[in-house]
């Protein structure tokens, strides 16, 4: 058989790597399970579209949808701190 029918006949499951990673523009995220009382997805929304990631799985989003996330998770943060700074100030009026 000449090498070129060799490569013809060669099953492609042979040739391509099994974890190949395919670049489609997604990232892969992961929302840790916190509780056993709790939701066990997180609904992120953007423009009118949702996305329901299951917690303590990795799935794979679209880039802005796992900004979205680290963005509201910041926010989050960053209420609680502001919270806890206001309740241990002095009252000013009193």
């Amino acid at each position: 058989m000449s090498e070129k029918k060799q490569a013809e006949t060669t099953p492609a499951a042979e040739t391509t790597p099994v974890n190949k990673v395919v670049d489609d523009g997604k990232v892969d995220l992961y929302i840790p399970r916190t509780g056993t009382h709790e939701e066990k997805q997180v609904v992120i929304g953007i423009n009118g579209k949702n996305w329901v990631v299951p917690k303590g799985k990795h799935v794979r989003v679209p880039q802005f949808v796992a900004d979205e996330y680290h963005r509201s998770i910041a926010a989050s943060d960053l209420m609680f701190e502001r919270k806890e700074e206001m309740a241990q100030e002095e009252p000013q009026n009193g």
